[in-house]
């Protein structure tokens, strides 16, 4: 059994994917870290958890434009800086949507679709450091980072 630390805090937290599949992929990878999650399906779901002030993680699908997952991440980002928030988006394909997530979003990591497939890609973004953490392995983040979006979590140009 994994031991809690400021690394593998238990987290509470929503993903927001349009296929359900995926969103419980993500959840069940999440769990090895100690993060529990709730999948959704509709962004006013998502609206109404984050407003009752108890989740520390939103993490949105910005691939489809009418769950609007981006939005989301924004109305985090402004209305509630503590929760922290990432993006489910293919692998680098849409770099202009991926900045978009950082910028408005203030995403702090991608969870990356495999190429040829609808699941998340286990060997990139924050799902491949996840893995690291689950595995105890040391996280190559420096203390003084935790929680920034590292070289490998940005999208590429």
């Amino acid at each position: 059994m994994m031991k809690n630390s400021p690394r593998t805090a238990a987290r509470n937290g929503v993903i927001l994917a349009e296929n359900i599949c995926l969103g419980y992929q993500l959840s069940t990878l999440l769990q090895k870290v100690n993060w529990h999650t709730r999948v959704l399906h509709q962004d006013r779901q998502a609206y109404a958890l984050i407003l009752s002030g108890k989740l520390d993680v939103v993490i949105a699908d910005i691939e489809s434009s009418h769950l609007g997952g981006l939005a989301v991440l924004a109305y985090c980002k402004r209305h509630w800086p503590k929760i922290s928030t990432y993006a489910i988006a293919r692998n680098n394909d849409d770099a202009y949507l991926n900045k978009l997530a950082l910028d408005m979003g203030g995403c702090r990591g991608f969870f990356y679709l495999s190429p040829s497939r609808l699941e998340i890609d286990p060997g990139s973004g924050m799902a491949a450091r996840l893995m690291r953490l689950a595995s105890h392995a040391p996280d190559l983040e420096p203390a003084g980072r935790r929680g920034a979006v590292r070289a490998m979590d940005k999208p590429q140009p």
